[in-house]
């Protein structure tokens, strides 16, 4: 129960990490502030590379700051610690994020082979969403074709031509249950829509 928990507050902050992560590299304020080792903390637990400490350098420098590198690093190796665990990959891979290389040494092969578990995960779940939604909207042609053919309006070349594409449809729909299948999910029902 409790490493449950302990799994989803780490979800939860690899989730809110990786959003905040697309803003700009470092604030003016934060050069200022010289608060390196919280910096290197929050770099390292976001999974950023090590290179971000020269970009935040060289934005530093625009502002006259110098930063203070050691101290970065250090709350870097804090910060990557707790970002590279197996645990974390699979959760980073499982919401469909991106790794972007940061962790080395022993747990790195462990981290990116539950990184890529979890991934596999998402991507068959991705897929399987948009095959789901591709078989909706060909179901309700279907549907609106039916109603059609029966309604009673259509010359016999314009029933001809809606049975015709009725067909092309009725195909597609047995290959996308193929494609679910072939992911490891339950076949989609399919109504013979005459």
């Amino acid at each position: 129960m409790r490493s449950m928990k302990k799994l989803k507050i780490q979800s939860l902050i690899v989730s809110l990490l990786a959003l905040i992560s697309g803003c700009a590299v470092v604030s003016e304020n934060e050069c200022r502030s010289g608060n390196w080792y919280e910096r290197g903390v929050l770099d390292g637990t976001r999974g950023d590379r090590q290179d971000t400490l020269y970009k935040i350098a060289q934005e530093c420098q625009k502002y006259g700051e110098r930063v203070d590198s050691e101290s970065w690093q250090r709350g870097y190796n804090r910060g990557l610690e707790s970002f590279c665990t197996p645990e974390n990959g699979f959760q980073l891979g499982r919401t469909g994020n991106i790794y972007k290389g940061a962790c080395t040494g022993p747990t790195a092969s462990l981290f990116v082979e539950q990184y890529e578990l979890g991934r596999a995960i998402y991507d068959t779940e991705m897929a399987h969403s948009s095959l789901k939604r591709r078989f909706e909207k060909v179901s309700e042609k279907l549907q609106n074709m039916r109603r059609e053919l029966r309604s009673g309006n259509l010359d016999k070349k314009q029933k001809r031509t809606l049975r015709n594409r009725r067909q092309k449809f009725m195909r597609e729909l047995y290959e996308i249950n193929l494609k679910i299948a072939k992911l490891g999910f339950e076949p989609l029902y399919i109504d013979d829509y005459r």
